[in-house]
């Protein structure tokens, strides 16, 4: 023989089989306060029902990924700040620079003295005091 309270509990769960459903019609028919107790049953399946939140969910373990540390735009980012500061370092190299601002020539000596020169009839004439430019000087 079947238990009632085992037969209403596979009821509300959804479990009853043919036989066990068979066997509760047949206690109800002998016992009418059995179908009472099966209404009650219900009414409080239906009160807990509504007043969860969620079914019950099988806990399962949590698996963590490790977190990627270089992604492309990780590398994209470093990259970019990496050429911005190499701009920046020689645009201020380049122009922060003091200013030259001594006069040249293409003067390669300076004649300081000289004492009874006398130049080739085609080198030009340079006293003492004279910047002298490339090239060759000739005396006599």
């Amino acid at each position: 023989m079947h238990d009632p309270d085992v037969l209403i509990q596979h009821y509300l769960e959804g479990r009853l089989t043919n036989d066990e459903a068979a066997a509760l019609h047949n206690l109800i028919k002998a016992d009418p306060s059995l179908g009472e107790r099966l209404i009650s049953q219900f009414e409080l399946d239906a009160m807990l029902r509504a007043g969860k939140v969620a079914p019950p969910v099988a806990a399962r373990p949590v698996i963590l990924l490790p977190k990627k540390r270089f992604t492309f735009a990780t590398l994209a980012g470093v990259a970019a700040m990496a050429a911005c500061i190499t701009l920046i370092g020689t645009w201020a190299v380049l122009n922060l620079r003091p200013a030259n601002d001594e006069a040249t020539t293409a003067t390669v000596a300076l004649l300081t003295r000289g004492v009874n020169l006398e130049w080739e009839s085609d080198a030009p004439r340079h006293q003492s005091g004279a910047a002298l430019s490339p090239g060759w000087l000739k005396l006599k």
